[in-house]
């Protein structure tokens, strides 16, 4: 898992990942699969045009890690 930065609309994300110490755009990254970005409002995918697109998906896993948030907060 990375952490992903999306500084301008439409463009591709810096990743900051815990492998490397450089912060690198994503289209330098080749040795990544992207499956999704998940943030607090969804879970988004890329399209074929590069765009976000939010999906109707939602990880069980990361319901039960807002929830275990919530209450720790």
């Amino acid at each position: 898992m990375v952490l992903s930065y999306f500084d301008e609309e439409g463009k591709a994300p810096l990743i900051l990942d815990n492998l490397s110490v450089e912060v690198l755009n994503l289209t330098k990254r080749s040795d990544l699969k992207i499956n999704a970005f998940i943030n607090t409002n969804g879970v988004y995918v890329l399209n074929d045009k590069g765009k976000l697109t939010k999906t109707r998906y939602r990880s069980r896993k990361f319901k039960e890690l807002l929830k275990r948030v919530q209450v720790e907060s």
